[in-house]
C-alpha cells in the first residue's frame, strides 16, 4: 500500500450484543494471492473455548470467549476482520476446524476472537 492515502477505517462493532444466528461476513486472504476472499455465514456459538495448533508445529494453544461461525473460513484467512451484517468488526478470524462436534455437528466450524466497541 505504498503511496496510499484517504484509507477510511472500518467501524467497530460490539461483540457482546451478538446472538447465535446472526449473519457475518468474513473477509480473509487464503493463499495468499492478494485478492479478499469474502464467505458468509451464521453465528452458532458464543462464548466458545478451542485449543489451537499449526500444521507445522506441535505446540497448541487454549482460546476462550470465542464466537463459533459456520462461514467457511480456511487456513490462512486468520487476522482477517469478521463483521456483522452492517458491516461492523465484530471480531478477527481466528481459527479454522473440520470434523465432529458433537450433538451431530459435521463440517466446517471457525471461531473468531471477540472485538468490544469502546464507544469512542
Amino acid at each position: 500500500m505504498v503511496g496510499a492515502s484517504g484509507l477510511k477505517t472500518v467501524p467497530l462493532g460490539d461483540s457482546s450484543t451478538v446472538k447465535v444466528g446472526d449473519g457475518v461476513i468474513a473477509l480473509g486472504n487464503a493463499g495468499g494471492t492478494g485478492g479478499t476472499i469474502t464467505v458468509t455465514g451464521s453465528v452458532t456459538g458464543l462464548n466458545q473455548s478451542i485449543t489451537a495448533s499449526d500444521d507445522g508445529s506441535s505446540t497448541s494453544e487454549r482460546l476462550t470467549n470465542m464466537l463459533r461461525t459456520d462461514a467457511n473460513i480456511v487456513p490462512g484467512d486468520s487476522g482477517g476482520p469478521l463483521a456483522s451484517t452492517a458491516g461492523k468488526v465484530i471480531g478477527m478470524d481466528t481459527a479454522a476446524a473440520t470434523g465432529s462436534f458433537g450433538a451431530g455437528q459435521r463440517g466446517q466450524q471457525t471461531s473468531a476472537s471477540p472485538s468490544r466497541s469502546t464507544g469512542r
